[in-house]
């Protein structure tokens, strides 16, 4: 493994972000499934943030944070509970952007914009109050 690769996965953040890269592939899939069954891209939306936050719990206490001490669906639970407020501001960005800017934004543009500006949010709450005691080193 070269030095960069090392680097980017010893970094705890760094790790984050690549989970939080490949759960925004699946909040985009999700939303693009529930758009072409035919939903809203507000309803869409809602089933790929649970889908997209369900399935990055399970990356972030593997690759990581590390698992927290206790049983698996209390973290998942707390999990869900922090992630809860970026997964309000993401939602809240994502909704402002298509009520103010469409059809001229589509809701995939509007979930990248609305994405980012979230993940800062994610990542000091599941620090701070998922995975606390968790295994991995703070780097």
């Amino acid at each position: 493994m070269d030095r960069l690769s090392h680097y980017l996965l010893a970094s705890r953040f760094s790790r984050f972000a690549l989970v939080g890269a490949s759960g925004f592939v699946i909040d985009a899939l999700v939303l693009l499934a529930g758009l072409a069954a035919g939903l809203d891209p507000f309803t869409a939306r809602l089933i790929a943030v649970f889908a997209a936050m369900s399935y990055t719990w399970l990356l972030n206490r593997s690759f990581t944070f590390g698992a927290s001490p206790g049983h698996p669906l209390r973290e998942w639970l707390r999990y869900m509970a922090a992630n809860g407020a970026g997964a309000a501001v993401n939602y809240g960005i994502y909704s402002l952007l298509l009520l103010l800017f469409a059809p001229t934004l589509t809701p995939l543009i509007a979930l990248c914009i609305a994405s980012v500006l979230a993940m800062l949010v994610n990542y000091w709450s599941n620090g701070r109050f998922v995975f606390t005691g968790a295994r991995h080193s703070e780097s």
